[in-house]
């Protein structure tokens, strides 16, 4: 997964913010990565306030969207979207 948010970052010329939880140690970090080379990373296993930490640093950014993560938005979303991606392929 970082490999390819480096890449990315890389060839757009931009700044990626990646986020990463693990729910079953209850761990959690992220990593700043700007044009290509990470600049800045966190990475906590006690710290439950990763919400603060996470609003605080995307508001220095000047990013007000929510974060979502990637099973929400499919427990919400994905079952429809997804057959329709399948559907679309046949």
């Amino acid at each position: 997964m970082h490999t390819l948010l480096i890449q990315l970052s890389k060839e757009l010329h931009t700044e990626v913010l990646a986020v990463m939880q693990y729910d079953v140690t209850g761990a959690w970090g992220y990593a700043e990565i700007l044009e290509g080379k990470v600049v800045g990373s966190y990475f906590n296993e006690e710290d439950d306030k990763i919400e603060e930490l996470l609003e605080s640093k995307l508001k220095k950014k000047n990013i007000f969207q929510s974060l979502y993560m990637f099973k929400e938005i499919i427990n919400e979303r994905g079952t429809d979207t997804l057959k329709q991606m399948m559907e679309s392929r046949i």
